[in-house]
């Protein structure tokens, strides 16, 4: 599962990059919009995200749309910064923790 946390972050830091980058160089307008998880049928099979709080389908659906009427370059959640700044401030022990959590929780 860890290796799939990683693949994930890594296509995301990609795809951050591009859609900071094209709008310069290709005058094409761009969103990133950044959601917490979003309750659909995909997320259904996996037991971890039962219990996990999420958005509704609808609330993420209504905040696309204001993003492509309103044009934003960024949506992101006001708590987002926070976790940015902690994931840089403790990289370390984040990453000793959840390396422990992972080994002792597998995933399905």
């Amino acid at each position: 599962h860890f290796t799939k946390v990683i693949q994930f972050v890594l296509s995301r830091s990609s795809m951050d990059f591009q859609t900071e980058t094209l709008p310069n160089a290709a005058g094409v307008s761009t969103t990133s919009i950044y959601l917490p998880l979003v309750r659909t049928r995909m997320i259904e099979p996996t037991p971890m995200y039962a219990t996990m709080p999420a958005m509704s389908a609808e609330h993420a659906a209504r905040k696309i749309c204001r993003a492509i009427c309103n044009r934003q370059r960024t949506i992101r959640p006001w708590w987002l910064i926070f976790g940015q700044l902690g994931t840089v401030l403790f990289r370390g022990l984040w990453e000793l923790l959840a390396t422990r959590y992972l080994k002792r929780r597998p995933y399905a």
